[in-house]
């Protein structure tokens, strides 16, 4: 796709969040007042685990030390739930394959492999509804998007591979991430001007457009009827978010800076620009009340991260922990280099949550930082790092570490998987009650959810 320049002058991605929160100050900080503004939920993927060993914080439950790798949180530690201990058995149990993980990392349910005489299994899916797109179900119809998912990788995501989707909304519902910012803006802002003169046009036009239809409706049959009223529905959507567009106004942005095509080789060196420029934009459109539930899909497994001096992917660093490498990086070179990266994420998610704070969202807002597994250097599905931020008004109890189940070191790759913590399925069933879903019981495969909700996290 090719992008569409629309001002340089106003948005840079190295200054993007400033430049973006200014216009809103008089509007989020009504939206943003806990009495009246609504839960919001937003997960926040990076992919292939981590170094638990330089991952795991210190100390106890409310005196814990942030390790190397989480260490920029530092400036939100009051506000964080830092789990230890957590288990995709689900994954585990179905002899998930390599990073076959994030397919129920949401979902929480079984593969199933589609056709099912297939002997690929590659065509291994969940199908399921993640708990994103469960909790968007339930509190999302008052917003012009239920739900939005955007990401950045160094290639398109294709829906056809369960490794790189972990949203998905029912059988066969896979929903690939916006992975270009210029897409993210075009999808949630359309042609919009930031003056609010063509929005008023477009409503005039819709005002005309819904009255010929009712007038319509009353000359037509049932089936013809009902036809229409599905096509009003669609109008009503589209007022929601143009009632948005009115008084939120739609940001000037330039990404020409950016390759047009995510496989090109400049994207994984503009990686940090993109990953940001996608998080200003979830973020406004979390502070336009476009919508109340989004993904950040982080796909940064295949991404060498050279603006860090690393000179090897991701994924082949965590494999390098455990062999001497080719190209005589060792394994404890790509440990230190690996945790480099990692700590990189947590940057990310750090300015993730400043974002949300500058917009006044946090005290309302539950974020989840996940990963489809815990150890990438064997595919070990175990002791998975969860991070929540936020309390989502005052449902969690934060400024916690928690540990769950017997602490471990990652597996040793030559002795069979130990899981001795508790199933993830019980925090996807705690996410949905803090989003005051509480008739959940179970979510995902119920024979993993047994205890129900997980314990501890409300204090």
């Amino acid at each position: 796709m090719s992008g569409r320049p629309l001002s340089r002058r106003d948005f840079a991605l190295s200054a993007g969040a400033t430049l973006l929160a200014a216009p809103f100050v008089k509007t989020l900080t009504a939206r943003g007042d806990a009495a009246v503004s609504p839960k919001r939920l937003l997960v926040f993927f990076s992919s292939n685990g981590t170094v638990y060993d330089l991952w795991r914080p210190a100390g106890g439950e409310t005196d814990f030390k942030l390790s190397r790798i989480l260490e920029p949180l530092a400036a939100h530690r009051d506000k964080l739930l830092i789990l230890d201990g957590i288990d995709n058995r689900v994954a585990h149990d179905d002899d998930a394959r390599n990073h076959w993980g994030a397919a129920s990392i949401l979902t929480g349910e079984r593969l199933r492999r589609f056709p099912e005489d297939s002997p690929d299994s590659s065509q291994d899916f969940t199908f399921g509804v993640s708990v994103d797109q469960f909790i968007a179900s339930r509190i999302g119809s008052g917003t012009a998007f239920r739900s939005l998912v955007v990401g950045a990788t160094h290639t398109g995501l294709s829906p056809d591979t369960p490794m790189a989707i972990i949203n998905q909304s029912g059988v066969r519902g896979q929903i690939a991430p916006i992975v270009h910012p210029q897409a993210t803006f075009d999808y949630l802002f359309g042609n919009s001007s930031p003056t609010q003169a063509p929005v008023k046009r477009q409503q005039s036009m819709l005002d005309i457009l819904k009255g010929e239809m009712k007038t319509l409706s009353r000359k037509v049959g049932r089936q013809d009827q009902i036809r229409l009223e599905a096509h009003l529905d669609s109008f009503r959507q589209v007022e929601k978010q143009l009632e948005v567009l009115s008084t939120c106004p739609v940001p000037k942005v330039d990404l020409s800076g950016i390759p047009a095509e995510p496989g090109s080789p400049e994207f994984s060196t503009l990686f940090p620009q993109v990953v940001k420029a996608q998080i200003d934009l979830v973020t406004l459109a979390m502070a336009c009340d476009l919508t109340r539930v989004a993904t950040m899909v982080m796909w940064n497994m295949f991404v060498v991260h050279s603006w860090l001096g690393t000179q090897s992917q991701h994924h082949e660093l965590s494999h390098l922990r455990g062999v001497e490498s080719e190209n005589g990086l060792f394994p404890d070179k790509a440990k230190e280099a690996q945790a480099k990266d990692d700590n990189w994420s947590a940057q990310m998610f750090a300015y993730l949550l400043d974002q949300l704070t500058a917009k006044g969202l946090m005290d309302n807002t539950v974020v989840a930082w996940v990963s489809e597994m815990g150890d990438g250097s064997n595919h070990y599905f175990g002791n998975i790092p969860f991070v929540l931020a936020g309390s989502g008004g005052g449902y969690f109890k934060t400024g916690r570490y928690l540990t769950y189940g017997q602490q471990r070191a990652y597996a040793d790759p030559a002795q069979p998987l130990v899981f001795s913590g508790v199933n993830h399925n019980r925090l996807l069933t705690s996410l949905c009650h803090a989003m005051g879903q509480t008739d959940v019981q179970t979510f995902g495969a119920p024979e993993f959810c047994v205890g129900g909700a997980l314990d501890r996290l409300t204090g």
